[in-house]
């Protein structure tokens, strides 16, 4: 399970995209540089002439709900990735109790524990560059 400083992150970020004008919003105007809802039409932002940064604003209406829920999906993954390494140790193991000299069995230790920490490794990555502070340098 994710940190409270990430949930908390990802709480705020979610917060804000569902406050927001509904989507999806388009940039246009006469350079390109205002940005507009499309339903309801309305006038959402004005980047004063800079035609990437309206186009960002756009793109970021969008983007950003796909992007929340792909991160709660990641998210979920650690948490499945344990249950399952736990159920093939205990599984392992009980190959392991009745038959000593089964073949495989150590490969399946080794996998379920493989498992598990790729799980952890997983989390930790998501937790470091979501919870990273802006212009924290490159998060190394």
């Amino acid at each position: 399970m994710a940190d409270a400083d990430l949930t908390a992150t990802l709480a705020g970020w979610r917060e804000t995209e569902q406050a927001a004008t509904p989507g999806p919003w388009t940039a246009c105007g006469i350079g390109d540089d205002e940005v507009w809802s499309e339903e309801p039409w309305g006038h959402v932002a004005e980047t004063m002439g800079n035609q990437a940064d309206a186009g960002f604003i756009a793109t970021s209406r969008t983007a950003m709900p796909r992007l929340l829920a792909a991160v709660d999906a990641v998210l979920k993954l650690p948490v499945e990735w344990r249950r399952e390494s736990e159920a093939l140790r205990d599984a392992a193991g009980k190959v392991w109790e009745d038959t000593p000299d089964a073949p495989g069995v150590r490969l399946k230790h080794a996998y379920a524990a493989g498992y598990a920490e790729c799980a952890k490794s997983l989390e930790a990555v998501i937790t470091r560059e979501l919870t990273k502070e802006e212009g924290g340098g490159n998060g190394s």
